[in-house]
């Protein structure tokens, strides 16, 4: 699972057989700006309990950044962050994606209520269904702050920043 490359953002399944995880870079001595993309990618723990050699998780077109996966404990969705996607608002957007015949579907995105022009990170969905995330497009304290939205129905509400102690003038990332 490590290699030369960047890696990190791992988050598991609920019987941890199943890890998705950012990959960032190339490597080598041939690294090319032009070819330092982040993915997400998928390792299976065999019942040894070995991880197989991940496979990589291709959302959209390989000039689109993607990473900083998180699994539903249901396995019923998985969010991440794309920056530039299709649809996307600017800077880095969250998305969610549900499983469609043993593959993953279409990404759709969380909607202007979520997305700015700035960037939205480190999403995270708690028990209590509420979404979690870092924004600097939202209104903070300064960099990038930590908020949380409700969902109603299929809609995801206008998210309200956590305030201090939780958020600083610094950056905040994530839960």
């Amino acid at each position: 699972l490590n290699t030369g490359r960047n890696e990190g953002t791992p988050t598991f399944n609920k019987n941890f057989t199943e890890m998705y995880f950012t990959r960032c870079g190339i490597e080598g001595k041939t690294k090319s700006k032009k070819d330092d993309y982040c993915a997400i990618f998928k390792s299976v723990r065999d019942i040894d309990g070995t991880w197989s050699y991940p496979d990589r998780i291709d959302f959209f077109s390989d000039s689109v950044n993607v990473g900083q996966p998180y699994l539903s404990p249901d396995g019923k969705f998985m969010l991440f962050v794309a920056t530039d996607a299709p649809l996307g608002y600017g800077g880095k957007d969250i998305y969610i994606v549900y499983p469609e015949w043993g593959e993953w579907g279409e990404p759709q995105s969380l909607g202007n209520a979520i997305n700015t022009s700035g960037n939205e990170m480190f999403p995270y969905v708690a028990d209590d269904g509420n979404l979690y995330f870092s924004s600097d497009g939202h209104t903070g304290l300064g960099g990038l702050d930590l908020f949380k939205a409700k969902k109603e129905g299929k809609i995801w509400k206008e998210p309200v920043n956590l305030g201090p102690p939780v958020n600083s003038g610094f950056d905040d990332f994530g839960l």
